[in-house]
């Protein structure tokens, strides 16, 4: 995480007369803060954090650990805190506290954006739906597995995303079955029976005709 990190205190050792100096403020170069007291805050769950140093050391990077529970992944909420306190001087000297004052203590970037994440519209128009077919989608899902497998963290117990990939897989599988069956009773079943007995009856109304007209003949050829 990058972040400006900014601290105010009051060093009542440091304070001068404004009235008679007719000054509000003071402002010191940035070599002035290596010769007063500072406080010597740290990250307690921090990792390998530093601070930018190009052009002045304003910014910080930290890469602070998050305990998560991803029993409910990937419709999760993680709450990661970030906790403040300083390194040498016990509670009795030196006492953090949020100053929010007219802003938030913590304001996040408006431009703040994930890589893993894409937002999308809903915009209303036409276009010409593709459907794969099972072995397909058989693939993609067990690309998605071990994919998934690849780039979450490793636990004891099944996470919603596991449980979202078996109902996947058992719909494919369904739909697998389904067209097994379909196939089988359209090409086997009623459609070729129906396609039999309409042959046959059109066979015997043929032969009932040709006798028809055979019979026909016959008599005529017995009248002179």
């Amino acid at each position: 995480m990058d972040c400006y990190f900014r601290q105010n205190w009051v060093d009542r050792r440091l304070a001068f007369n404004a009235t008679e100096e007719q000054v509000s403020k003071v402002s010191l170069n940035l070599k002035m803060l290596e010769r007063i007291w500072h406080p010597d805050t740290y990250f307690i769950n921090g990792g390998p954090s530093y601070v930018h140093t190009i052009t002045t050391p304003n910014k910080l990077t930290i890469k602070a650990t998050c305990p998560m529970h991803l029993e409910k992944f990937p419709m999760d909420s993680q709450l990661c805190p970030l906790h403040i306190a300083s390194f040498g001087y016990p509670a009795s000297d030196v006492v953090y506290e949020w100053h929010y004052g007219n802003a938030l203590a913590a304001v996040a970037s408006n431009d703040m954006r994930l890589s893993q994440f894409d937002l999308k519209g809903m915009p209303a128009s036409n276009s010409t739906k593709s459907f794969k077919g099972s072995a397909t989608t058989m693939l993609t899902m067990t690309f998605l597995v071990l994919d998934s497998r690849n780039d979450l963290p490793r636990v004891a117990y099944s996470t919603a995303l596991d449980v979202y990939v078996a109902l996947c897989f058992f719909f494919v599988f369904a739909s697998i079955v389904q067209f097994a069956a379909v196939h089988f009773f359209t090409k086997y079943g009623t459609a070729d029976s129906d396609f039999k007995s309409s042959v046959l009856s059109n066979t015997d109304s043929d032969t009932d005709v040709r006798g028809r007209k055979s019979g026909t003949f016959r008599s005529v050829l017995l009248l002179p």
